[in-house]
């Protein structure tokens, strides 16, 4: 196993302690609740083992938390937030920093609107289609958070 995927299989396994021990269950009412062994539930909240899908739905659930927070947070939101349109990112969109200069601060506007509803839309694509993925596998929001992270470590 790639040495991410176990951090993220150890961190899911803390997570999954906390809200069980949260909730007041023993691992074994967690069982009688699930359909699954007692020592299934230890292998996953130790991080020996990926955890089912069905079983962290069925968590999710009993213990009334998205299964976004549990796997490790949620999904971005559709809409991107408020970014100041300077020459310097004006280049990085493909745009001359010495024509958009040029530019009236009113056509400044208008093209930051029309870069951001553009920004928006490729967001809120992104998240739809990571969406029906996390639907087909809840794991997925993990995977795409990690590698999330490492883009923005780059980034920076």
């Amino acid at each position: 196993m790639a040495s991410q995927e176990k951090i993220f299989q150890i961190e899911l396994g803390s997570r999954l302690l906390d809200a069980r021990k949260k909730a007041g269950l023993s691992q074994d009412k967690l069982a009688q609740l699930t359909g699954f062994s007692q020592g299934t539930i230890s292998k996953y909240e130790k991080g020996q083992s990926k955890p089912a899908s069905d079983f962290l739905i069925q968590v999710s659930k009993i213990f009334k938390i998205e299964l976004e927070e549990l796997i490790g947070g949620a999904l971005p939101e559709e809409k991107g937030g408020d970014v100041e349109l300077t020459p310097e990112v004006a280049a990085k969109l493909g745009f001359d920093p010495e024509e958009f200069r040029e530019l009236t601060p009113e056509q400044q506007a208008d093209l930051a609107k029309s870069a951001a509803a553009e920004t928006d839309q490729v967001l809120k694509d992104f998240v739809l289609w990571a969406r029906a993925k996390a639907a087909e596998d809840p794991l997925f929001v993990g995977y795409l958070r990690y590698v999330l992270a490492k883009i923005k470590q780059e980034v920076n």
